[in-house]
């Protein structure tokens, strides 16, 4: 179905529900509109935000013959624990077999995501003669004859078929047309973490960089502090102070250079970052000093820098007529005036390091997309 969202055409949503993670859940638009279709389209009527398989929404991709970019599971997270294993190498799938699209997945969960592709990557056992088993298609003929990651994957979602379709149609795990040959990266998904704080950034994207895929990226959304994503983003080998993913990571190269993507990027490093302010009634305001420093950030490494939205807050001094406005601090804390925050009055050189900015509440619509002048809609390419 078509979305409102910036940076996608459509969503499809064969997983729905979810559970919070992190302070960016707290105003979860998902939720909210899970609740309002409360026993209607397969959403449960007691636990509308329960994680629930959608097997009727599955093959929606297949009437899609325009090429587009599709969001994949928006109303969840396809890496949840309570979907199964099975489950995700579906939709996945699908979205190998709808080569004209461009899937977007988007995860809080980037353990179980990195757990997935390493079986995924599970492809060989050596000794097997692979061209003696072309017709093993049921789940435990694969099971027994295979007993790797990426058969059990095959062999999990064959047992979510249901009803056998003809033999000649079941897909199979053999060197002839089966997906043991399949390609270790889907080149039309682009996978990604969502955070919100320089906490969930460190703790998450480092799971995402250790996934192989043609595209990774990071949603910073809502952005609720200020966040350094440069050591995630092509830098020189011998930074300075050198950090923490350079000790982790496998580099090639020179030491002195910047790193090199390839076609399908198997680099160490994001490949584009989208930021925005939060929505909705209980939106937190957003500080326009954290996006311009990721936007510079992105800009000096020359990575892909795309900005959604200011949320339902802009800078007041925007504004003539009387708003809901706070003051903001570049560390996080708002409110409506200085003695909440802690200050007796607005002036002194603590409270000016903290450069406080006063945000109105006007509305997604009238805050608009504009950063400095201009959009920002770079977004990585398949």
């Amino acid at each position: 179905m078509a979305t409102k969202i910036e940076w996608a055409d459509s969503s499809w949503n064969p997983i729905s529900g979810c559970s919070p993670m992190s302070a960016g859940c707290a105003n979860c638009y998902a939720s909210s509109m899970s609740k309002r279709l409360k026993g209607r389209f397969g959403y449960p009527q007691n636990d509308p935000f329960k994680v629930t398989f959608h097997k009727d929404k599955i093959n929606e991709p297949d009437k899609w013959k325009k090429p587009r970019r599709v969001f994949t599971c928006s109303m969840g997270d396809l890496f949840h624990d309570d979907v199964t294993d099975g489950q995700i190498m579906w939709v996945f799938w699908k979205m190998a077999r709808a080569k004209q699209h461009t899937f977007i997945v988007l995860t809080k969960r980037p353990k179980r995501m990195r757990r997935w592709f390493s079986k995924w990557l599970q492809k060989h056992l050596k000794g097997i003669d692979y061209t003696k088993y072309s017709f093993v298609r049921d789940p435990d003929g694969i099971r027994k004859t295979h007993k790797v990651g990426r058969a059990l994957l095959l062999a999990e979602m064959l047992e979510l078929w249901g009803e056998k379709p003809i033999w000649h149609v079941l897909p199979t795990y053999d060197s002839l047309y089966g997906i043991v040959h399949w390609p270790d990266v889907f080149p039309n998904v682009h996978i990604g973490v969502s955070v919100e704080d320089q906490k969930t950034a460190d703790e998450r994207i480092p799971h995402l960089l250790r996934c192989q895929a043609a595209v990774r990226f990071v949603s910073v959304e809502p952005l609720l502090g200020p966040i350094n994503l440069s050591p995630f983003l092509p830098h020189k080998f011998n930074c300075e102070p050198h950090c923490t993913w350079c000790e982790d990571c496998i580099h090639s190269g020179k030491d002195d250079g910047w790193k090199e993507t390839t076609k399908h990027n198997h680099s160490p490093f994001l490949d584009g970052v989208i930021t925005g302010g939060e929505t909705g009634p209980r939106a937190r305001p957003m500080h326009p000093d954290w996006v311009r420093s990721i936007r510079d950030q992105c800009v000096d490494c020359g990575t892909n820098f795309f900005f959604k939205s200011w949320g339902q807050w802009q800078n007041g001094s925007d504004f003539s007529r009387p708003l809901k406005s706070h003051i903001v601090l570049s560390d996080g804390r708002h409110a409506i005036n200085a003695g909440e925050l802690g200050f007796r009055q607005c002036d002194g050189p603590e409270w000016n390091a903290l450069n406080p900015t006063m945000m109105a509440k006007v509305g997604k619509k009238r805050s608009g997309r504009t950063l400095d002048g201009r959009t920002w809609d770079q977004l990585p390419k398949r």
